[in-house]
């Protein structure tokens, strides 16, 4: 049985990580198989039609199996003041049979133009993007934005890569994902888009949109491009080269983005709580101190200018005395527990070794780092580890 919150959390002073783990507190001793328990804060941009911008739903299953039936569960206690009630309690109500089906404009803002059938392979469910992720691309300044047609050879690589992707990814695709598209446009707007989809029914759908050269590039040569948008030449001349050997981008990409659907659907939240605590504050943005003083936080992900080149071996260092794996897992919270499950995987699965150099004019190396290999990052990637090993 399935109960809903007939309150709201106040997404402006309250985080997800903390609603899921107090929530987790407070359920975790009351179901028969705690495993059977999941929690989810629903954050979609349909909540507006709750006449609260801002604000999030929470809602909890529990699930309590006696021969083969369910349980009723009932919930009467505090959510430790996280639920915004007229009487500070969580009232806990049986999720009506029918709910009332908000009206939807088929093919207005990416709701009604694809539909998501979950019976269908992931591979069946590669195809042209929808005209609302095509219209964010021209929003964000894409002029020639387009489909990318996959050819047969191309194809054939990205249902390899599907298919490699862990357990744990692959079945949280087949529940959430929409559409894997590929378009043609700018470099500069950005490799991929991870959208979510405002549904008729409140479920959770997501499309992922990759620009289309991510399927011929090398892993390094797009590590590289990619890290030296964050700098600008100085008098140093020096330049920044991350080597992930001869890996293909495509799987990490997909790993990345693939986690970014785990994590928001609500898959690992518990889980990824301890990953979090110590280096993130309790919005997901903000970095917990020190980490706050250190370099890695003025980066230009971080909405920081960029930084000059020669200051390169001193953020490498302070990367490396950090729980980052990367420099753009300091992004954010989400961005850094996707460069978390994706680098795990790729380390220990793919056999890939993740090495930055700086160099000077002449080619000489200045300094070199190993990210992967710091104690904090491998304490971390051992949680991913055990993580996936569950599924």
């Amino acid at each position: 049985m399935r109960y809903v919150c007939s309150g709201s959390v106040d997404w402006r002073a309250i985080s997800v990580d903390r609603a899921l783990r107090e929530s987790h507190s407070l359920l975790g001793g009351r179901c028969a198989n705690p495993a059977s328990m999941q929690i989810g804060l629903t954050y979609w941009s349909s909540l507006r039609r709750n006449g609260a911008d801002g604000r999030a739903g929470l809602a909890i299953v529990c699930v309590k199996r006696a021969g083969g039936g369910e349980a009723r569960m009932e919930l009467t206690r505090k959510l430790h003041g996280l639920l915004m009630l007229a009487a500070s309690t969580a009232l806990w109500l049986p999720a009506p049979a029918a709910a009332a089906t908000p009206r939807c404009a088929a093919g207005a803002g990416g709701k009604s133009d694809i539909a998501l059938d979950a019976t269908r392979p992931l591979k069946a469910r590669v195809g042209p993007p929808s005209e609302h992720v095509l219209a964010t691309y021209r929003g964000a300044g894409a002029i020639d934005v387009a489909p990318h047609t996959l050819t047969d050879g191309e194809r054939a690589d990205v249902e390899a890569a599907l298919e490699r992707l862990p357990a744990l990814h692959r079945r949280s695709l087949e529940a959430h994902l929409r559409r894997l598209s590929f378009v043609e446009t700018d470099a500069g707007l950005g490799s991929a888009l991870t959208s979510l989809v405002e549904t008729c029914d409140g479920s959770i759908q997501f499309d992922i949109t990759l620009r289309s050269s991510l399927l011929h590039d090398g892993l390094s040569a797009f590590l590289t491009r990619k890290e030296q948008g964050l700098f600008v030449p100085d008098q140093s001349g020096y330049s920044v080269h991350l080597d992930a050997g001869d890996a293909p981008a495509l799987l990490y990409i997909l790993l990345h983005e693939a986690t970014h659907v785990v994590d928001r659907s609500g898959a690992i939240a518990l889980d990824t709580a301890d990953l979090r605590k110590y280096v993130w504050s309790e919005d997901g943005r903000a970095l917990a101190p020190p980490i706050d003083e250190s370099i890695v936080s003025r980066i230009r992900w971080r909405g920081a200018p960029p930084m000059a080149i020669g200051e390169t071996p001193r953020l490498y260092e302070e990367l490396t005395a950090s729980p980052f794996v990367s420099l753009y897992g300091a992004t954010a919270a989400s961005e850094d527990i996707a460069e978390l499950f994706a680098w795990q995987y790729m380390a220990a699965h793919e056999h890939v070794e993740l090495k930055i150099e700086v160099r000077d004019q002449a080619g000489a190396l200045i300094s070199s780092f190993r990210p992967l290999e710091t104690a904090a990052v491998r304490q971390r990637l051992t949680r991913v580890a055990q993580i996936l090993a569950r599924d």
